[in-house]
């Protein structure tokens, strides 16, 4: 009852918000002014005049970066290279934040939204109506949905950020405060659909756990972002352990297996036998589902970025991680997200940034 209560008044409260601010003259003059200014300025012709208007018409923000980085892309496309004093500049700004005041109102109330989060991001994701019924998250989904792509990410991306940061600081309601239901979350989400795989063991998935609490909520985000909309995750979730075991006594066999997992020899545990044995015992549309399941956990490890990378590497060499976990993981690669063009120019060092005159794209070698 206090749930659905709290979700009523977040309802209430968010509707309220966004219909004060599309009903303000000042805020939607100003957002039709600088749409219509941006259009002029995208026909100008010399890349210098183009970022010189963009700096003065948009103020330090995401919005700007992204706008920068799409006229510097075009310009490398049309030109080849781009010349090292217009890389000066325009130094992105470090700490992202939207000038936007719909698009900061979106973020608030995904960030604080008291029911259940993932439900509100496919909801957001989806072309149908919303399944929770809510007339605040319809009109959510009108303010995300005209966003670009890289917009949209930066919204779920900085509100679930903004989430796992307040956790802890949050008042309890009920038995468990906010910071212990996001772990049992995690446990039910993350942890369970691996738990379902007889062949690992219970030490690992409590590992996997504890390091993924430990890394900085930025990385939380990116992985649980990956998870909720993954196009397998719906089936990876709706697996359970008896689900494809024919007899009663095969059945009882399985669960306990799983149940001693903890207490059986590393030798056993993950080793070739123990895998036959329990692969005998799945049939061809259960294997497939956990194949899914170990491509899913690919992805989120490689949506987390390097240090979610490092983490499956070292996961790898676990002695009781099943074969095919080992390979898989073990063939992830430390790799980042491609740079903008204007972050890129700004980790270069000054000394050597001094003695370039023209920034182009890489040149492939033939092979």
């Amino acid at each position: 009852a206090d749930g659905q209560e709290a979700i009523n008044s977040w309802n209430s409260t968010v509707c309220d918000t966004i219909d004060t601010a599309e009903t303000n003259w000042l805020i939607m003059a100003k957002k039709a002014m600088r749409e219509k200014l941006l259009e002029e300025c995208k026909t100008l012709q010399n890349i210098d005049q183009k970022l010189d208007s963009l700096r003065e018409i948009m103020p330090p923000s995401v919005e700007l970066n992204l706008l920068v980085e799409e006229q510097l892309q075009e310009e490398m496309k049309k030109e080849g290279y781009i010349h090292s004093e217009i890389l000066e500049k325009n130094r992105p700004q470090q700490h992202e934040e939207t000038c936007d005041i719909l698009t900061k109102i979106l973020i608030n109330s995904i960030a604080f939204f008291p029911g259940p989060m993932n439900e509100l991001i496919v909801d957001l994701n989806s072309d149908g109506d919303s399944r929770l019924k809510l007339k605040a998250i319809d009109k959510l989904k009108e303010l995300y949905t005209e966003l670009s792509n890289e917009m949209q990410e930066y919204v779920l991306q900085t509100a679930l950020t903004t989430t796992i940061s307040s956790l802890e600081s949050l008042p309890r309601f009920g038995s468990l405060s906010p910071y212990q239901l996001y772990v049992k979350a995690i446990d039910q989400g993350l942890i369970k659909p691996l738990r379902q795989d007889a062949r690992i063991s219970e030490d690992i998935l409590t590992e996997c756990k504890n390091i993924f609490l430990a890394v900085p909520p930025s990385v939380q985000a990116r992985v649980l972002l990956k998870g909720i909309l993954h196009p397998v995750s719906k089936l990876v979730n709706s697996i359970t352990p008896m689900e494809n075991v024919d007899d009663k006594e095969n059945n009882k066999e399985l669960e306990t297996n799983i149940g001693e997992r903890k207490n059986l020899d590393v030798h056993v545990v993950g080793g070739p036998v123990s895998q036959y044995h329990e692969e005998q015992r799945m049939d061809k549309k259960t294997l497939a589902k956990m194949e899914a399941q170990a491509e899913m956990v690919r992805d989120l490890l490689t949506a987390g970025g390097v240090v979610a990378v490092k983490l499956g590497q070292m996961l790898a060499e676990h002695p009781r991680m099943p074969n095919e976990y080992q390979r898989m993981l073990g063939s992830l690669r430390e790799e980042n997200d491609p740079m903008r063009i204007a972050q890129f120019w700004w980790n270069i060092p000054s000394a050597v940034k001094c003695q370039i005159t023209d920034l182009g794209p890489l040149l492939e070698q033939d092979q």
